[in-house]
């Protein structure tokens, strides 16, 4: 993506120029309805199927070293082609596919700029990307996931885009959809390098978060709920989007903290602090 300045109006679009006077063509199909000579636009650049340098507005799934779940339009001997959300289509050669891929099917694509042709091209072949070198991981660490695909124990991930990690579906208690991006937290590191992952904090660290969300679930429904040590962990997470273990260490925190009061039936407050 770039921002650039409007410099030239001609009858088949305009001319932009970046800071040093370099232009690129942007066609008359993407010119705003209201401009002006000297106007900035943010346009993504690009090169044509002939070569040349062209640009548009509209923005695509993703650009040059980006993890990018994309669509296959057409797959050929030669190479697939990828929905990049723009005119222009994210070529895939034969020689950076996993496996031949399927139209209409979707994969998590990493995208980079091929020094042969200086052109965008993806390539699904991402174990080599992932570094095994986590000596600046640390256990517990806040990390970003991205969520690439399914394995008989939960996810594959991968973590702050470099390393690999896995999610397991036995400890995970909320929606995970393949291209996703979420916040999780290293739990173990393997001594293959790879991590693995929780959604929710390790060991008692998460017990504050859960125990605010339980008292602002309390505030909310006038200082008591039906939920209790006894519920079933889908009532629990239908309630509060926790397992029922965590559930258990928040209101066992907050009630020898006294600030909850412990019933056959439901959880009340101990103080009402709800309005």
């Amino acid at each position: 993506m770039n921002t650039l300045e409007i410099s030239r109006d001609t009858d088949i679009g305009l001319f932009l120029k970046d800071s040093i006077g370099l232009e690129v063509f942007l066609p008359n199909r993407y010119k705003p309805e209201n401009y002006s000579l000297g106007d900035n636009l943010e346009v993504f650049v690009y090169h044509d199927n002939e070569g040349r340098a062209i640009s548009t507005t509209d923005k695509p799934i993703a650009t040059v070293n980006d993890f990018a779940y994309l669509k296959c339009k057409e797959s050929s001997d030669i190479g697939a082609f990828m929905d990049l959300g723009i005119d222009k289509d994210m070529f895939i050669p034969k020689r950076n596919q996993h496996s031949d891929l399927i139209e209409g099917q979707e994969y998590l694509v990493w995208i980079y700029l091929d020094e042969l042709t200086n052109r965008l091209v993806a390539t699904t072949k991402l174990n080599r990307l992932l570094s095994e070198d986590v000596s600046s991981i640390d256990p517990n660490q806040k990390v970003e996931l991205l969520i690439w695909q399914t394995h008989d124990l939960g996810w594959q991930v991968i973590v702050d885009g470099s390393y690999y990690g896995m999610l397991y579906s036995n400890q995970c208690f909320v929606p995970v959809l393949l291209g996703s991006k979420m916040i999780g937290y290293v739990n173990k590191i393997r001594e293959d390098g790879r991590l693995d992952i929780l959604l929710q904090k390790p060991g008692y660290a998460s017990i504050d978060e859960f125990s605010d969300k339980i008292i602002s679930k309390l505030q909310a429904e006038g200082g008591e709920m039906s939920l209790t040590d006894k519920s079933s962990p889908e009532a629990i997470y239908t309630g509060l989007e926790m397992s029922k273990k965590a559930f258990k260490k928040a209101i066992g925190t907050l009630y020898k903290k006294r600030l909850i009061t412990l019933n056959d039936n439901s959880i009340s407050l101990v103080k009402l602090t709800y309005r």
